[in-house]
């Protein structure tokens, strides 16, 4: 059955055009300003411009303009608009696309080519434990999983196994990490200035961010070179982050020994080191 516009109700809107309705009232299709608006009640499903919709709601466009849907909410607090556009020109046709029309910014694209792009904010993971899965990759690893990353300063102190030296300043002290995955990366450069207190036992460098990891031996959990060191009592040879620590044991140049605390100088700007290495967290 199809119901024609004349006059009386449906006379009064222009844009409302033929109505068709099926005998069984389980699809309607009406034309309106050129489109079609296809309703599938039976299968609970939408056309725009489409008598066939396969999903909840089908939205079919013309070659070279945009397809999108606006969702705004105008109430207090709301946000928005948004839209979901496909086939916005100039990022070509084959693609679908996130665009914040408050601040007139496209967030996501997702092409053809199976690319996504974020064009404005960050990929946050939301949850601890979760991250980026390459396990779609080969491999022989326990894990594909990159879960972390993070870099920021830390604040390098000598201290000792027994009891730590004291000193009046650090008149010079930059401290720098990265975190990739369960590897930090540090790099340092501080000095002394008067020596308060002797210490007792052997050396250590403390204030690591992270712990080393708890299991393994100091070989296969971290180094540190030394780069430089000036005005020392008795010169480091290089350093270790051994299993569960997080400090950097020195180690003396005559064999691979701890160095002891009294290797530290007791003068004005004494025990100046520089160094960076890697060491694997938990």
């Amino acid at each position: 059955m199809t119901i024609k516009q004349q006059g009386g109700v449906f006379g009064r809107n222009p844009t409302f055009n033929d109505v068709t309705v099926d005998n069984d009232l389980v699809s309607k299709t009406l034309n309106v300003d050129g489109g079609t608006l296809f309703v599938d009640a039976g299968n609970n499903r939408v056309g725009v411009n489409e008598t066939s919709p396969d999903t909840k709601l089908h939205i079919k466009g013309s070659g070279g303009t945009e397809t999108s849907i606006t969702l705004e909410n105008t109430g207090a607090g709301g946000n928005g608009p948004w839209l979901l556009s496909a086939g916005q020109p100039g990022f070509g046709n084959s693609h679908f696309s996130i665009y914040d029309a408050a601040n007139a910014r496209r967030v996501l694209v997702a092409d053809s080519s199976g690319n996504v792009t974020i064009s404005a904010g960050n990929l946050i993971i939301g949850t601890s434990g979760n991250g980026i899965d390459f396990s779609a990759t080969s491999g022989t690893g326990t894990s594909e999983l990159f879960d972390d990353y993070e870099e920021g300063t830390w604040t390098p102190v000598y201290t000792a196994s027994t009891t730590d030296p004291t000193f009046a300043s650090y008149p010079v002290r930059s401290a720098h990490y990265r975190k990739i995955g369960a590897m930090v990366f540090v790099t340092a450069r501080f000095r002394t200035n008067g020596y308060n207190s002797d210490g007792v036992g052997n050396l250590r460098i403390s204030g690591l961010p992270y712990a080393a990891k708890s299991s393994g031996s100091f070989f296969d959990t971290g180094g540190i070179t030394i780069h430089s060191v000036q005005n020392w009592g008795s010169i480091p040879y290089n350093g270790v982050v051994k299993p569960g620590d997080a400090f950097i044991s020195l180690i003396g140049s005559t064999g691979f020994v701890d160095q002891s605390v009294l290797a530290l100088g007791t003068g004005t700007n004494n025990n100046d080191i520089s160094f960076s290495g890697m060491y694997v967290t938990d």
